[in-house]
């Protein structure tokens, strides 16, 4: 039956099944996940590279439901920002704020689109 024990780093420190707390250390080096009780040999190994790696298809999901999320509330609060700045401005300042508010969305769904692309 393997050893069980408690660890509280984050980075991994397995190599091929390997763990260092078998190394003779008192506590294991970290299986990626920041505190628990895991057992330790080629079993963990597989089960935290399987909690790690996360598929293109699952972050595809969880991005477009966090990206349909952020635009309606950013959407509610563009539309709030300018209902109590913009009454009573010129029509220019009206057009400089949607141009802005308009394409500031992009950044951080662009981000999200890029994890949602990258690799596992």
């Amino acid at each position: 039956m393997p050893r069980l024990a408690v660890y509280d780093q984050a980075d991994i420190a397995l190599k091929e099944g390997y763990c260092l707390a078998k190394a003779g250390r008192d506590r294991c080096g970290g299986h990626g996940v920041a505190r628990g009780v895991i057992e330790h040999g080629p079993a963990a190994a597989r089960a935290t590279a399987v909690w790690r790696r996360m598929h293109v298809r699952v972050k595809k999901l969880i991005g477009t439901g966090l990206t349909l999320v952020f635009l309606i509330v950013y959407c509610f609060l563009a539309m709030l920002l300018a209902a109590i700045l913009l009454p009573g401005t010129s029509g220019i300042a009206q057009l400089a704020y949607f141009a802005v508010a308009g394409l500031l969305w992009i950044v951080p769904v662009g981000a999200l689109i890029a994890w949602m692309q990258r690799p596992s």
